[in-house]
């Protein structure tokens, strides 16, 4: 049971998920169907990412299908903003219009797996969030 005490509280409670590194949103969010082929996708996580554990092998942006099949990836390269606490996959042409679209992060087995981790060693949940560039 949670349970929060909210009398004086000037700001949002938190509560707490039990995971204490993981994916809090992504940009565009999960269903979106009107996203501009511009677009540059970000991720946020709840603590600082480490930058050689997601890179473009963990955090990836491909092109799929109704399936979620994966029709072609897309070529981008990995930018880390907001104290490495955001992830930003910026690519060189705009996305190809008429097509799905899913922003996925691989969650590691392990800290050695290849999988995104954060600075502290702690293994990300796998997170998917799929849009449209109509």
């Amino acid at each position: 049971m949670i349970a929060l005490a909210l009398l004086g509280c000037a700001i949002d409670p938190v509560i707490d998920t039990g995971l204490l590194f993981h994916v809090v949103g992504s940009a565009p969010e999960d269903g979106e169907d009107d996203v501009t082929e511009a677009v540059i996708p970000t991720v946020r996580f709840s603590e600082a990412v480490s930058e050689d554990a997601c890179g473009s092998g963990s955090v990836r942006l491909d092109a799929v299908d109704e399936n979620g099949a994966v029709l072609f990836p897309v070529d981008t390269f990995v930018t880390f903003t907001a104290a490495d606490e955001k992830v930003e996959l910026e690519h060189d042409i705009p996305l190809h219009r008429g097509y799905d679209y899913a922003l996925t992060v691989r969650g590691a087995t392990s800290t050695t797996d290849e999988g995104c981790t954060s600075l502290a060693g702690e293994v990300v949940a796998p997170f998917l969030a799929r849009f449209r560039v109509p």
